[in-house]
Parts: structure tokens; C-alpha cells; sequence
């Protein structure tokens, strides 16, 4: 009674979420929705516009690597972002500059919110 022995399957392995998205962090279509405004700093002051809008995530605490949840995201043009144009203070250069000349990023993700909920972009 020599039987040949049947392999035993291996078991299924599942993707895991990233842990943004386990955690209710992600959404999606607000992030799309930011990404349609204006710069908040660039409106706001008066500025020309030159570069696309990018979604900016504020950082939760002093020291932490992790981003704020997509809903607090606010808009911000790629110069007032990451940089390029030296006449405009770039958030993640100076994040204390840019506080001091064009406010917190509470008011800018309260001023998103605003411009959602009333149309005037989307």
C-alpha cells in the first residue's frame, strides 16, 4: 500500500492594506478634489498660479514621520509645496516662514473644506 503522497497546497496569502488605509486614513476622491482648487497660498495673496496643484498632508507632531489623514489635506501649488521658485516660500523649505507669511495649515485645510462645500472650484 504505497500511496504517492499529494503535496499539501500552500495557504492562500492575502495582501495586507497599507496601514494609512487600515487605519480610515485614505480618501481618495477629497484628495482629488483638492488637487482641483488653486493654491490656497497663491489665491489668497494674490499670486500667479504657474505650477499644478498638489495635495499637501500637514505632519502630526514635531517629530513624526506619519501624515495627517486625506481629509486635512490642502492645496498648494508645487512652488509653495516642495519649491522651485525663489519668490515663494515653500512649506516643506521653511515650514516657519511659511507659516508667518500665509498662516497655519489648519487655515488652509479650513479654507479646501470651504471651497468644497461650496462648488466654487470643483
Amino acid at each position: 500500500m504505497n500511496r504517492p503522497l499529494r503535496p499539501v497546497p500552500k495557504p492562500i496569502k492575502r495582501k495586507k492594506k497599507p496601514r494609512r488605509e487600515r487605519q480610515g486614513l485614505v480618501d481618495k476622491p477629497h484628495v482629488a478634489r483638492v488637487r482641483r482648487l488653486p493654491c490656497w497660498a497663491c489665491y489668497e495673496y494674490g499670486m500667479t498660479q504657474t505650477t499644478p496643484t498638489e495635495a499637501h498632508h500637514p505632519i502630526i507632531g514635531r517629530l513624526s514621520q506619519d501624515r495627517a489623514p486625506d481629509v486635512k489635506a490642502l492645496p498648494l501649488c508645487t512652488h509653495h509645496h516642495r519649491g522651485g521658485d525663489p519668490n515663494k516660500i515653500a512649506i516643506h523649505i521653511d515650514p516657519k516662514g511659511f507659516v508667518a507669511a500665509y498662516g497655519t495649515e489648519a487655515d488652509g485645510t479650513a479654507w479646501a473644506h470651504r471651497m468644497i462645500e461650496t462648488g466654487q472650484f470643483t
